[in-house]
């Protein structure tokens, strides 16, 4: 290219608009990639948190209806195994299958409700289903005989085939509900159950899943306990395609192997039942949906990127080109003044032709702004510094006032005559799990209870001018699903002209208090009832006699009315000393201002016994009265000692069980260690007894097992014990033993016993033996279970040899006796 064409390109490039143009146009482009990729990745932060908490707040209130579904059903089984027409029997009335029909038809998606007996033949069903068959072997049978059951989901086959398959693929499910029938007495009766059609948890999710609220794509699995997808059907390769879930009541993005990347959250549904089932309810959302928004952002970031670079930089040309004209006429002149010999050295970078003729031409014109520019300077100094010190004054009263503000445990808000929210405090937004950035704008209706709104809105209409304050007690919607009390105190701020310019409300919460105040309530109507029940004896006692008195002490300790008024308490006791005994440790505890209570025998009218469980509390230390509730527990102490006697003893022979016995040996076992002795566990098996069950018969068999007890007994010594643990095994309990020979002796004396010969109920006479198998405790072994398994080895092998080995020999396993 000629240099006489080089040349003005040159120039053109150096000149400041051709320069300013490009810089800023660079820079702009640079901000907006930088912009662009800092808001992507931040609406991508929110977004994500944004929909997994949507994703959690969708699901934890259908984890809820499950769980109160759940309950709802259980307390429909539980009323069932109460309701009078069963406990009073018969199981198989018409009025108990009317009533049960009924039940299921007021609530149709119980596909089978029904009582059994405790045999497990069901007495009475709906449309008369199994009606007649042993439900003996169903899980829900022996479940329920033993208190409130709650079965997972199941299919039932033949309950399927008697009401038909439905009309989809998926086969029929079942979640059981059983219950004990109890007699008013106490017996039972039987058993009440429902078998509840899966269907209903299928309906209940897709009324949740399926309203215009629900998001895009929103898919749902009820997941149990061992990793089983309940719903929807079939999916149960699902959770292994997938990643570790997430922790319960949170979320994240999770890769469901083939099917792609899902935002996914995870709820435990709440344990309400007596059985908990362990459901994991997990919703996901395909990350795709969820992250629309962003893809929807790039696009707008994009186009308007372009767009504002291309009329940026136009707009900056134009500005440089405006700018740099001035600049030139401004050069001439500097030249002009330079060549009149005025002005002043001036010495800074150019690096484009504009500013090095301005350099030149300006350099004496700055020695005579230089002294000005100084007055300038110390005068704007002393500008600044007043202005700053202001500006941190503002600042200090505004972060004061918001600290006040923020830090108060008090709800505060402000809002306009329509009700828009224009200021929250962070109470406000751990209230109600909301982000500030939500609220403002919005209305506060949302969180006010709905019954509530229209009281709130009637106190806030009696606001003027000249009463701007009003109060309000209302209930609201917490975050956290619960409904609170509060008490909000409500300002409002007129104008001149006695217009409504915005509200301000300050809210505490009185839930505690409102519960205090229905509990009291509820407890005066407790009281009133309290002392005229009939069935729990009160009574004001005072220096140990009875200045008060209900009707129902007086029968229950079968006195006549009136008869124990401003008597001594002592004619109530079993005796003189439990009297002074009950006295002295009761009131020294009232004394310190604790409560009292005992259960003891007691002494009626004509001298029975009867258990009490007696409550005392002292009223006040200057009246020296306390006041006493007592309850006859006679009932429950008789039928606890029987259960526990039955729970401890063999049921044939009335000997200790495995489990007594077990007791026992640890007591021997820690006696030991005190006194130094030994212990033998002996292991009796005897011979013969099959062949006289078979030819006799098992009453035969069970005579001589009750016979073979009561020799056993008598052959021991009275410390000693034997116990039976099945058929015809029993144990000896030797304890106390100072040498191993003493048990010989013992052992000999038995076997003499069990060798006489036995008189049977038909006339027979039989005759068996016995093998012995012995381990010494702390010799052979220090628990109970190694020691039983060594005598029953040692045992084995004395049948095995037919023969006595002498005493202390060693054998196999560890060292025991064969005997």
């Amino acid at each position: 290219m000629p240099l006489s064409r080089l040349l003005p390109y040159r120039a053109w490039m150096r000149s400041s608009r051709t320069r300013l143009t490009l810089l800023f146009g660079g820079a702009s482009l640079l901000v907006a990639l930088v912009l662009a990729l800092y808001v992507d990745r931040l609406a991508t932060q929110r977004i994500v948190q944004a929909r997994g908490e949507a994703l959690l707040t969708v699901s934890r209130p259908i984890a809820d209806a499950l769980a109160e579904g759940l309950r709802e059903r259980e307390r429909d089984v539980s009323l069932l195994a109460r309701y009078p027409l069963l406990t009073a029997g018969p199981l198989d009335s018409l009025p108990v299958r009317a009533y049960l029909d009924d039940l299921k038809q007021s609530f149709p998606d119980y596909s089978w409700i029904g009582v059994t007996d405790v045999s497990g033949q069901v007495r009475s069903a709906t449309g008369g289903l199994l009606q007649g068959e042993s439900v003996r072997q169903r899980p829900w049978f022996s479940a329920g005989l033993q208190g409130l059951h709650v079965g997972d989901a199941h299919e039932a086959q033949l309950l399927a085939q008697l009401i038909g398959s439905p009309k989809s693929t998926e086969p029929l499910r079942f979640l059981d509900f059983a219950a004990p029938i109890r007699s008013n007495d106490g017996r039972l009766l039987g058993v009440a159950a429902a078998h509840l059609n899966w269907h209903w948890v299928s309906q209940l999710v897709q009324r949740a899943t399926s309203g215009p609220w629900a998001p895009e794509g929103l898919e749902l699995l009820i997941v149990s306990e061992n990793g089983t997808v309940l719903h929807p059907y079939g999916q149960s390769e699902l959770m292994r395609s997938a990643a570790t879930p997430p922790a319960l009541g949170s979320f994240r993005v999770l890769r469901w192997g083939a099917q792609g990347d899902y935002l996914t959250a995870a709820v435990q549904v709440p344990s309400l039942t007596a059985q908990s089932l362990h459901w994991t309810l997990i919703v996901r959302q395909p990350l795709a949906l969820a992250l629309a928004p962003v893809s929807e952002l790039h696009r707008l970031i994009a186009t308007l990127a372009l767009v504002l670079t291309g009329v940026l930089m136009g707009m900056i040309y134009w500005i440089a080109q405006r700018f740099s004209q001035p600049l030139e006429r401004l050069a001439r002149m500097a030249q002009h003044l330079d060549q009149t010999g005025e002005g002043a050295q001036f010495d800074i970078p150019a690096n484009t032709l504009e500013f090095a003729h301005l350099r030149d031409s300006l350099r004496k014109l700055t020695q005579h702004l230089l002294e000005s520019q100084k007055e300038l300077r110390l005068s704007n100094q002393g500008l600044e510094h007043k202005v700053e010190q202001r500006t941190q004054e503002i600042q200090l009263r505004e972060q004061q006032y918001r600290s006040i503000l923020e830090e108060q445990s008090e709800v505060i808000c402000r809002f306009r005559a329509d009700l828009t929210l224009t200021y929250v405090n962070e109470a406000y937004c751990r209230l109600f799990a909301l982000r500030r950035e939500e609220v403002l704008g919005s209305t506060w209706s949302p969180v006010v209870y709905p019954e509530d709104i229209e009281r709130v809105r009637l106190s806030l209409s009696t606001n003027s001018p000249a009463q701007p304050v009003s109060s309000v007690e209302n209930r609201v919607l917490a975050g956290n699903g619960q409904v609170r009390w509060f008490h909000f105190i409500n300002h409002a701020f007129f104008d001149e002209q006695g217009h409504l310019i915005e509200w301000q409300s300050v809210g505490r919460d009185i839930t505690e208090r409102q519960a205090l105040e229905q509990t009291l309530q509820r407890v005066s109507s407790e009281q009133e009832a309290m002392l005229d029940n009939d069935l729990l004896g009160i009574a004001r006692i005072k220096d140990r006699r009875v200045v008060w008195r209900n009707r129902a002490l007086e029968r229950i300790f079968g006195y006549e009315p009136g008869a124990l008024l401003d008597q001594p308490t002592e004619r109530l006791y079993a005796s003189p000393e439990d009297h002074e005994a009950f006295g002295r440790e009761a009131y020294a505890t009232l004394a310190s201002g604790q409560h009292f209570r005992r259960q003891m025998p007691m002494r009626r009218a004509n001298g029975d016994t009867v258990w009490m469980d007696l409550n005392g509390v002292r009223l006040s230390e200057d009246s020296g009265e306390s006041l006493w509730l007592l309850q006859d527990i006679t009932e429950m102490k008789q039928y606890q000692a029987q259960v526990e006697h039955i729970a401890f003893h063999d049921p044939l022979t009335l000997l200790p069980n495995r489990l007594l016995l077990s007791d026992r040996m640890r007591q021997a076992f820690a006696l030991h260690e005190r006194a130094k002795t030994v212990t033998a566990v002996c292991y009796l098996d005897l011979n013969g007894f099959k062949a006289v069950n078979d030819q006799h018969g098992h009453e035969a068999g069970d005579h001589l097992l009750k016979e073979m007890a009561k020799r056993l007994l008598e052959a021991v010594r009275a410390h000693d014990t034997v116990a039976r643990l099945g058929g015809d095994e029993f144990v000896l309990l030797l304890s106390s033993l100072h040498q191993s020979e003493e048990a010989r002796l013992i052992i000999q004396r038995v076997e003499k016993a069990i060798r006489q010969p036995v008189r049977l109920a038909n006339g027979a006479e039989v005759q068996v033996s016995t093998s012995v198998g012995v381990a010494f405790h702390p010799q052979d072994g220090t628990q109970p279970g190694q020691l039983l398994a060594l005598a029953d080895s040692a045992m084995y092998e004395a049948k095995r040899r037919l023969k006595v080995p002498p005493l202390n020999e060693a054998t196999p396993g560890g060292r025991l006796e064969a005997i």
